[in-house]
C-alpha cells in the first residue's frame, strides 16, 4: 500500500496498511488521484472511504448572473422633498441567548493512529439569522449553523513523526427564543392584486380596460444581527476499529456545543430610552460566561 508524502511529493510504502478501514484511498479525489501537490484536501476531493462523500466547495455569495431586464423610456421626472423626524438611532440589545447543540459525528483519520497527542477545537458560525415570531410577540425564531474545526495531532507508532489532520464537524439548530426588547417590523405590499385601482369606462357600464393603477409599498426593516460572544465544546471521543496493536482509524465524537450570542437591532427613538443602568445587562452576560468557564476547569 502506498501513501502520498507531501514533503517529498512522492509515494511511500504504508507499513500500517494492514489495518482495515484505514485505506489511503480516503486521500484521493473523485478521479482516483491523490490530493493536490501540497498534499492538502481540495474542493471536490473524495473523503470517507467507500461512502464516497465529497469535500464541499464553499460559496459565500450569489455568483450566478441573470440577464438584465429591458429599460423603459422615461418621459419626465418631477421631484420634491420634505424633512421630518429626528431623535436617536441606536443599536438595541434584544436579548443575550445561550444555545446548546448536541452533535454526534464520525471522523476517519487518513492513516492509523497509535495515540492522539493533541486536539484543538475552534467553533465558527456560518449562519445566525433571527426573525420575529408570529406565534407570540415576545419571541424570535433563531436559525444557527456552523462547524467545529478540529485539528488532530497523532503518532502512527510508538516513535516517529507527528501527523497533523484537520476536519470540520458541521452542526445546525433552529430555536424559538424569548426576548425582552421587542423588535420593530412592518410588512410590505408589493403586488397590485390586493391594491388595484380600477376606473369606470366611458359608458359607465364596467371597468376601463385601457387605464389601471394601484398602490404598492415596501418597508425596509432593520435586520436583527447576531454577534457571537462565547463558545465552548465539551466532547468525548470513542476510538473504533482498534486492532491488537492498539491502532485505530475511526473516531466517534459525541459533543456538546455551547454558544452565547447577542441579538441586536438598530431602532429609532425620540428620546433616550429609560431602563437599566448602562452595562448592567452586559455584566449579567459576562457573569454567565465566567460561570461556564469555571465549570470547565
Amino acid at each position: 500500500m502506498y501513501i502520498y508524502d507531501p514533503n517529498s511529493q512522492s509515494f511511500r510504502t504504508n507499513r500500517l496498511s494492514g489495518l482495515g478501514g484505514c485505506s489511503r484511498t480516503n486521500g484521493a479525489n473523485a478521479a482516483g488521484q491523490p490530493y493536490g501537490g501540497n498534499g492538502l484536501r481540495q474542493p471536490g476531493d473524495m473523503v470517507g472511504g467507500k461512502k464516497g462523500k465529497f469535500y464541499p466547495e464553499r460559496k459565500h455569495s450569489c455568483s450566478k448572473q441573470y440577464p438584465e431586464c429591458d429599460i423603459a423610456e422615461t418621459v419626465s421626472v418631477n421631484c420634491n422633498s420634505e424633512g421630518f423626524g429626528g431623535g436617536f438611532f441606536l443599536p438595541v440589545v434584544l436579548r443575550d441567548v445561550e444555545l446548546q447543540a448536541l452533535v454526534e459525528s464520525e471522523i476517519t483519520l487518513p492513516t492509523a493512529a497509535r495515540e492522539i497527542k493533541n486536539v484543538r477545537r475552534n467553533v465558527y458560525l456560518t449562519q445566525c439569522k433571527a426573525i420575529p415570531s408570529i406565534a407570540t410577540e415576545a419571541s424570535v425564531n433563531v436559525f444557527v449553523s456552523g462547524y467545529i474545526h478540529k485539528n488532530i495531532q497523532y503518532v502512527e507508532e510508538c516513535s516517529g513523526y507527528l501527523q497533523d489532520y484537520s476536519v470540520e464537524v458541521p452542526f445546525s439548530c433552529n430555536q424559538t427564543v424569548e426576548i425582552e426588547n421587542f423588535p420593530t417590523q412592518f410588512f410590505s405590499e408589493k403586488s397590485t392584486s390586493t391594491g388595484e385601482r380600477i376606473f369606470v369606462d366611458k359608458k359607465g357600464m364596467g371597468g376601463d380596460h385601457c387605464v389601471s393603477g394601484g398602490l404598492t409599498f415596501e418597508y425596509y426593516n432593520e435586520p436583527i444581527e447576531c454577534r457571537l460572544l462565547f463558545s465552548a465544546v465539551n466532547d468525548i471521543d470513542l476510538y473504533k476499529h482498534v486492532d491488537k496493536w492498539g491502532r485505530f482509524c475511526k473516531i466517534v465524537e459525541k459533543a456538546e456545543v455551547l454558544l452565547i450570542f447577542r441579538l441586536i437591532q438598530s431602532q429609532q427613538f425620540d428620546e433616550l430610552p429609560d431602563g437599566e443602568e448602562p452595562g448592567a445587562q452586559n455584566q449579567a452576560t459576562q457573569g454567565r460566561i465566567q460561570n461556564k468557564m469555571n465549570r470547565g476547569k
